[in-house]
């Protein structure tokens, strides 16, 4: 998604360059990833970013409601592994975006993201 987003790149000396968009790949703990997330944020989805507090919970909030539906609906169709490989990452995501929003800073423990 960052690729394809004209908010990703910069004039380079060789034509157009991706800023930024390795910052979760190199994120080694969860404060890491927590300021990778809001970089993301702040570039890719400045609609939401804008919003309050407020107004940010209740789009995470959504979002949130539908991935429990989808866990559920995965559970109950025998599509565990699916919703592992397509959509837990974005659970994951959620989280921390809910922490920030809630000014929680998230502590410098080393976290695998493979």
């Amino acid at each position: 998604m960052e690729a394809s987003s004209l908010l990703a790149h910069s004039p380079g000396a060789g034509g157009m360059e991706v800023v930024r968009a390795d910052a979760l790949a190199e994120a080694h703990s969860w404060d890491e990833v927590q300021i990778a997330q809001v970089e993301h944020d702040r570039r890719f989805h400045p609609d939401v970013f804008g919003l309050s507090k407020v107004d940010q919970l209740r789009h995470y909030t959504f979002h949130v409601t539908k991935l429990a539906g989808l866990l559920i609906d995965a559970v109950d169709g025998g599509a565990w592994d699916s919703f592992r490989d397509e959509r837990l990452a974005d659970v994951a995501v959620f989280g921390v975006k809910l922490a920030t929003v809630c000014n929680e800073r998230l502590p410098s423990v080393e976290v695998d993201l493979t």
